[in-house]
C-alpha cells in the first residue's frame, strides 16, 4: 500500500475502526508525522494520548532496574497500560533484550485484552517482528482487532526532496 493508504486507515482508526494500528515501512515514508496527526485530532476531540519514541520507552524500562531507581517497573507498565491512547513510535529499531521483549509483551498483553487503543509504527517488514517476538506479531495481525498498513515499497520523502532539488 502507498502513504495514500496509510492516511485513508489513519483517518479510519481516529473515526473509530479497530483498535490498534500498525504502521510499518522505512524510514522517510511520513510514520511519526501520521502518528502524531492522529494524536493531534484525538486530542482536539478529549481523548487522551501518550506517545513514545520506542528507544526512550526502552531506555525507561532499563532504567527501573537500575541500583537505587525511584523508577518502579509495574509502576510504568500499569500507567502505559491504562492510557487511552499509546502511541509506540521507531518500535525495533533499538536492540531488544528477552528481558526488554518480554515487559513490551506484557504491556502489549494488557492493552491487547483490554481494547485498548495503540499505534506502533516501525521500520520492520512483518517477517522480522515475527523474529523478535512471536506473540506481539500475531496480536498485530489479528485482523478482528488491528490493521497492519505494510509501507515497505514507499519512498523515502528526504531522499525524494534532496534529489528534485539537485535540479
Amino acid at each position: 500500500p502507498t502513504c495514500r493508504e496509510a492516511l485513508k486507515q489513519a483517518r479510519g482508526f481516529c473515526d473509530g475502526g479497530l483498535p490498534w494500528l500498525i504502521l510499518s515501512g522505512p524510514a522517510g515514508t511520513g510514520k511519526t508525522h501520521l502518528v502524531r496527526g492522529i494524536a493531534m485530532r484525538l486530542i482536539k476531540e478529549g481523548w487522551v494520548a501518550k506517545y513514545w519514541s520506542s528507544l526512550h520507552f526502552t531506555t525507561l524500562l532499563h532504567s527501573t532496574q537500575a541500583q537505587g531507581s525511584t523508577v518502579n517497573l509495574m509502576d510504568v507498565i500499569e500507567q502505559n497500560a491504562n492510557e487511552e491512547l499509546l502511541i509506540l513510535d521507531d518500535w525495533g529499531v533499538e536492540t531488544l533484550s528477552p528481558w526488554v521483549i518480554s515487559q513490551y509483551e506484557g504491556l502489549l498483553d494488557r492493552r491487547w485484552d483490554s481494547l485498548m487503543p495503540t499505534i506502533i509504527a516501525t521500520n520492520l517488514p512483518a517477517s522480522e517482528v515475527r523474529g523478535i517476538s512471536h506473540r506481539i506479531h500475531s496480536r498485530m495481525n489479528d485482523v478482528s482487532m488491528s490493521v497492519w498498513v505494510d509501507m515497505m515499497g514507499a519512498k523515502d520523502y528526504r531522499q525524494v526532496m534532496r534529489r528534485s532539488q539537485e535540479f
